[in-house]
């Protein structure tokens, strides 16, 4: 999980040095009994077009382009099949999501056709631009409005951003700067706090995952153990404080675990030798206990009597 937050941070930094001015898509609409699908569709077009004209889209951002569509005209053709062709107008608005203030709206006819009203809405949606004179003016005047909020806010901004950090909450102040763009003179203050905060987040992050990966070491000193120190210890950044000390736990949790396999392997050869020992020893014991039957034997035979010739000698 810590690993996904720090690839989100990261991301989070890679837009914030080339920061554009950041709409989030909102969709809704009149219809009854449309599935979310829809919405999604909306959503998507709406990034498009964010894209299309040269902005980032946003999710929770601060400011919106927001669509909302009503079914104007809809008409149903017999079949087979039935065919349902729908006229929606749709409206574009840019505007602050958190003041509740928009800057500016645009409205577009667009005609869809499917074999059921949803479809047919669908169809519609898709059909609609994603650039085209009306919209560039819109988001160009999204692009003007929003810069003045962040010339005339971007001071307060800074300021609250660096209480923050001073209170630890490294990823709120980020938050909070993130949607400067680069086109506001408070860009480059900006990115300085953001820089600063970021590393003391990674660092933070570092310095918990490291005492938890020593504490766990320090408990249990096995192979199944070092395993799982080396997976926690893989989540810190490289470019944290903690990183030089992390490594220099893997390569004690690697010494240790390769001298419990040297030591193991070592008690395996003597295991194996102590085996051939035995088999050995066991054999010369069932030898000399065989002998000890034939001497019994032996020793219970009627005396022999041997026929030594004179010639002999």
């Amino acid at each position: 999980m810590k690993k996904i937050f720090s690839s989100l941070l990261l991301m989070m930094l890679a837009f914030v040095a080339s920061a554009q001015i950041q709409l989030t898509p909102v969709a809704s609409g009149t219809a009854q009994g449309l599935d979310e699908n829809v919405s999604d569709i909306i959503e998507n077009r709406l990034r498009s077009i964010i894209s299309a004209n040269g902005l980032a889209s946003g999710t929770n951002s601060r400011f919106v382009l927001a669509a909302r569509f009503n079914v104007l005209d809809k008409q149903i053709i017999p079949g087979p099949p039935t065919k349902v062709v729908t006229v929606l107008e749709v409206t574009l608005a840019v505007g602050d999501g958190f003041a509740n203030t928009c800057f500016e709206s645009r409205s577009f006819e667009v005609k869809g056709a499917g074999n059921s009203e949803q479809r047919a809405i669908v169809s519609a949606l898709k059909s609609l631009k994603t650039k085209n004179t009306a919209i560039a003016e819109l988001v160009a005047s999204a692009t003007e409005r929003i810069t003045e909020y962040y010339e005339k806010n971007g001071p307060a901004l800074i300021k609250q951003a660096q209480a923050l950090v001073t209170a630890q909450d490294y990823v709120k102040a980020i938050d909070l700067l993130a949607g400067i763009p680069v086109e506001c003179s408070h860009y480059n203050a900006a990115v300085q706090i953001i820089n600063d905060a970021y590393q003391k987040e990674i660092d933070s992050n570092a310095a918990t995952i490291l005492m938890e990966a020593e504490a766990a070491w320090a408990a249990d000193q096995t192979e199944a153990c070092g395993s799982k120190v080396v997976a926690l210890v893989a989540q810190i950044d490289p470019n944290s404080s903690s990183y030089p000390k992390a490594q220099a736990l893997v390569k004690k949790v690697g010494a240790r675990i390769q001298k419990l396999h040297d030591e193991a392997l070592a008690y395996e050869r003597k295991l194996e030798m102590t085996k051939v020992q035995n088999a050995a020893d066991l054999e010369r014991q069932r030898i000399s206990a065989a002998k000890s039957i034939a001497v019994a034997y032996a020793k219970n035979q009627p005396k022999v009597v041997y026929k030594v010739r004179n010639y002999w000698w």
